[in-house]
């Protein structure tokens, strides 16, 4: 397991590391930390180390250098440095942020009582504002990033300012349990049309090998009514009668997995209702949904549906698809939370949830 730290200074990063260290048994290495000793070595307080790296690039590319060779060496780890998410990209990427005034608090509160008096909250506060814009200045001349603190680049962005240390930790562990779950490898439920099944499920194989990513295919993956009746290239559920109800809530099962990242939904021109159904159950559960519009009788490309529940995730044909999994493999989990985030802040979603809500105090569910 690789875990790679970032944050706003007074984030808590070195308690969070610390924690995890011993929760999990892994080393931890400070590209901070090592920046100090180089700055002390030359007599320097960081923020002037700092002030000298915006003129000669080798204060950081010494330090870069060797938090690379020291991943290398080790296969699991937590890493804490500010471009620690740009070298490790298959890490889990965790970034704390925190109030600037409460950040400045705590590390005057950690700071020895005669360095204390030397600075004001007020100055803490600027001090810590220009070690963030010097940082931004020398990582775009070395490396061409627009913003090292963006939180585009991290997977988990976690606000610290009205959190205790063990709550931080708690919440951290659930993050890397979840991600680990849905990364190890990155898993997608596979909608489609039945009649369909032949043609994509030949394409299934060579994404998975061409992609990295698993898929979970329920016309011959999963055990299922439908099975039993053979000639899996047409729909079959007027035969099923009064069993139809378990067909489909089988799929929902599936999507339903804790490893299961989201759907990729295929539209062309055999779609029925099943899969349109399945999209939605998906956005409801907060999942990734990429679909892929192949129908040459319609264009559903900008279909205010498929927009609404996949945005600008839409793609008019497999390679694009391939081509876009492949290059994005390492940040389908940011992406993951930042559609949880949008998901549970749509108004039609805190409707639908209160009504839910509504219903189970009303008793309206059976109880297990």
């Amino acid at each position: 397991m690789k875990i790679t730290i970032s944050g706003l200074p007074g984030a808590g990063k070195g308690t969070l590391i610390k924690r995890l260290g011993e929760e999990y048994k892994l080393p931890a290495f400070s590209v901070g930390g090592l920046r100090r000793e180089y700055a002390q070595k030359q007599g320097m307080s960081i923020a002037e180390f700092n002030e000298l790296g915006e003129k000669n690039s080798i204060t950081d590319i010494q330090a870069d250098e060797y938090q690379k060779e020291w991943a290398k060496e080790n296969k699991n780890f937590i890493l804490d440095g500010r471009l620690s998410y740009f070298f490790i990209p298959e890490s889990i990427k965790i970034f704390l942020t925190v109030d600037p005034i409460e950040g400045a608090r705590r590390i005057q509160e950690a700071a020895r009582e005669s360095e204390r008096a030397r600075i004001t909250l007020e100055e803490m506060i600027n001090a810590n504002r220009r070690r963030c814009e010097s940082d931004i200045k020398r990582y775009k001349t070395i490396y061409n990033l627009e913003n090292c603190y963006d939180e585009n680049n991290f997977d988990v962005i976690l606000d610290t300012t009205h959190r205790t240390p063990e709550e931080v930790f708690k919440l951290v562990k659930k993050k890397i349990i979840d991600y680990n779950q849905k990364m190890n490898p990155p898993r997608f439920y596979l909608a489609h049309p039945t009649e369909s099944r032949q043609e994509i499920r030949e394409w299934e194989a060579g994404f998975e090998e061409r992609t990295g990513v698993q898929l979970v295919n329920p016309f011959y993956e999963c055990s299922t009514l439908e099975t039993e009746f053979g000639d899996m290239g047409k729909e079959k559920y007027s035969q099923l009668k009064e069993q139809v109800t378990k067909l489909y809530a089988g799929d929902l099962e599936q999507i339903s997995r804790k490893d299961i990242l989201g759907g990729i939904v295929i539209l062309d021109d055999n779609w029925t209702w099943g899969t349109p159904a399945e999209q939605a159950t998906m956005w409801m559960m907060s999942k990734l949904i990429y679909t892929l519009t192949l129908s040459k009788e319609k264009d559903y490309f900008n279909h205010p549906v498929v927009r609404f529940y996949s945005g600008n995730n839409v793609f008019p044909s497999k390679e694009e698809l391939e081509n876009f999994m492949i290059k994005n493999k390492n940040h389908f989990f940011r992406d993951l939370e930042k559609i949880r985030r949008e998901t549970t802040d749509n108004p039609i979603y805190q409707t639908i949830m209160k009504e839910i809500k509504k219903n189970q105090e009303l008793g309206r569910f059976k109880k297990n």
